[in-house]
Formats: C-alpha cells, structure tokens, sequence
C-alpha cells in the first residue's frame, strides 16, 4: 500500500481544499451527458469512451483502496454510479458503435498491471491509472473530430473535464500522488481537443459557405 503524503510546505487546509474540489468535479462528472442521453439525444456519444469511463471508475475505487488515498477514494464512490448510468444508456442507444476491442483492451491492460506489480515485476499500476483517461478521452476526441454533427457532444461535460484536469494536477502536485499528475495532464489535453472541435463547429456555423461539400 502507498499511502499519501502532503507535499512539504503546503497547508493541510489548502491540500484538503483540493480534494473537496476533486470530490465535487466527480459528483458532476458524467451528469451533462446523461442527461442528454435520457432525453434521447445521442449524436456525438462515444460507446466506447463511455463504458472506458465506467471501467475507469471502477479502477480508481481500488486503486484509492490501495493507495489509502480518503479523497481519491470519495471521488470515485461519488462518480461511479454516473459513469456507469451513462454507459448503460449509451451501450443502450447504440451511440457510435462498433468499438467494443477499446474497452476489452483497456481492461485487459488495468489486469496486466495489477498482475504484474503483485508478482513484483513491474510497479505499473499507479502509471496505468494516471493514464486511464486517455482510454475515456481519445474514443471521445476522434469520434469529435470525425462526425459532421456534434451536436450531442455537452460542452458542459468538457468544460467539467477541462476543471477537472486542473485540479488533478493541483491535487497531484500537492499530495505527491504521481497517478493523479498524470490524470491531469491527459485529461486536459484531450478536454482541449474536444472544445476545440466544438469551437471550429461554432465558426463553421456562422461561415456556413466555409464547409465541405457533401460527398455523392
């Protein structure tokens, strides 16, 4: 077990700071897309990102365990019914699918880490956490940056994103916790991407002679 440790200098008060934020991003974490999925609204929705986000919740909840991590720990309990209430209806809509081999390889690879650092060849498992969010960010981002109509894609779920990578790397800067570093760096990389997407939506919208002929 790691164990965490406040970074030297830092006040207790600030570092707890972090982690009720963090535990506050996951409470909202999947609520803009769920919403839009109850309401029937698919367009935009990656399966495959879904259910990653599912399987990553799952991974963070033991991971925490192990880590003996309070905060990361409240943060997954807190996010993990929403995550996996969105993949639900996302499998159920049938939102882009046809990638099922993400989530099987993603999950294959959280067991080969787990394998690994409990044998003692390799101690992956808090790299292959931190990393877990590109599983969840890179379906999403292609499937952005792929589809003519974006439509579904809730900007509210990338902004949330985009706050939660900044406070990962506050959290991970302040309680030495390596894993949650790496979360942050990805996960603000990709939530870049996909506004990005959106924003070259937007001035294609007000530019409409600007866009690509539809192909016969």
């Amino acid at each position: 077990m790691l164990g965490t440790t406040i970074h030297p200098g830092v006040a207790p008060t600030l570092a707890n700071a972090f982690g009720t934020a963090t535990l506050l991003v996951a409470a909202g974490y999947s609520l803009p897309q769920l919403v839009r999925l109850r309401r029937g609204s698919a367009a935009g929705v990656s399966t495959a990102g879904a259910v990653n986000t599912a399987i990553s919740f799952v991974a963070w909840t033991g991971y925490a365990v192990w880590a003996a991590d309070r905060w990361l720990l409240a943060a997954s309990l807190v996010g993990l019914p929403g995550a996996v209430a969105t993949a639900g209806l996302a499998v159920r809509h049938r939102a882009a699918p046809g990638r099922w081999r993400l989530p099987a390889i993603w999950t294959a690879t959280l067991v080969a880490a787990v394998v690994a650092q409990a044998v003692g060849l390799l101690p992956m498992v808090p790299l292959v956490i931190g990393t877990s969010i590109v599983w969840t960010v890179a379906p999403a981002l292609a499937s952005a940056w792929r589809s003519r109509d974006v439509s579904g894609i809730a900007v509210g779920t990338w902004l949330v994103h985009a706050g939660e990578g900044l406070l990962y790397l506050g959290y991970g800067h302040l309680h030495r916790q390596p894993a949650a570093t790496a979360y942050g760096v990805a996960c603000l990389a990709g939530s870049i991407g996909v506004l990005a997407r959106l924003a070259v939506a937007r001035w294609l919208d007000a530019w409409p002679h600007l866009q690509p002929e539809p192909v016969a």
